[in-house]
């Protein structure tokens, strides 16, 4: 699903990331983890197109890419309720007067309940904590048509509820085949349920298979 070779990233030509090479099979759940500044989130924003590689090249056999960027990266001023934030996942599913049919509808009420924010539909997003903030934007990633979820330090001031429950739905996308890379800091997590390690340092990239008990082994995800 993710090819690399080579793959270096960073901004206006200056590579951060050591040069990373291999593959990510479609349904693998991947952490990205390293030290501060060895570039984790730039390599992130890299795989989504937000800016281009420094050195080699990368293929995602897929046009479809939902990302969950940090929570810093947002203004919690901006006048929004958490359905609307949810309901931004349908954007391109809207009719051309602007109407969502009844059926995105449903799924945006369904996206809700499934991420236990239901009740907190009305609140703006200036109220939320960390936690409740994550699960919308968790339901609006939900909702994107993509075969790959970036997740940019997802559990960053979350708690410990918060981080199972969208767990639980990250391994149940995993297991349909989606292909899911995240950034994490959290060696326990990364142990627990992913696939695959890429571990940044300063000059290499270090591939590892960490000992899941929960996820099916590498080799029976297709």
């Amino acid at each position: 699903m993710i090819h690399f070779t080579d793959l270096r990233a960073g901004y206006q030509r200056r590579s951060i990331t050591p040069p990373i090479n291999g593959q990510l099979p479609a349904g693998s759940l991947t952490a990205i983890t390293g030290e501060n500044g060895c570039g984790k989130s730039t390599l992130l924003k890299t795989l989504a197109g937000l800016q281009p590689p420094c050195e080699g090249y990368y293929c995602i056999h897929s046009s479809h890419i939902a990302l969950l960027p940090q929570q810093q990266s947002l203004d919690r001023t901006f006048p929004v309720t958490v359905r609307d934030i949810v309901t931004m996942g349908c954007w391109q599913q809207r009719t051309w007067y602007g109407r969502l049919p009844t059926s995105v509808k449903q799924n945006v009420e369904q996206a809700l309940a499934i991420t236990g924010i239901t009740s907190l539909a009305s609140t703006p997003l200036s109220h939320l904590s960390g936690g409740q903030l994550q699960r919308a934007l968790f339901a609006r990633m939900w909702l994107q048509p993509s075969d790959v979820w970036l997740l940019d330090e997802p559990f960053t001031g979350v708690d410990e509820g918060t981080i199972a429950r969208l767990m639980t739905l990250i391994m149940q996308a995993a297991n349909d085949g989606k292909t899911v890379v995240m950034v994490l800091h959290d060696d326990q997590l990364v142990q627990r349920y992913f696939d695959i390690q890429i571990r940044l340092t300063e000059k290499m990239a270090y591939w590892t298979t960490p000992h899941s008990t929960q996820r099916r082994p590498l080799s029976e995800v297709s």
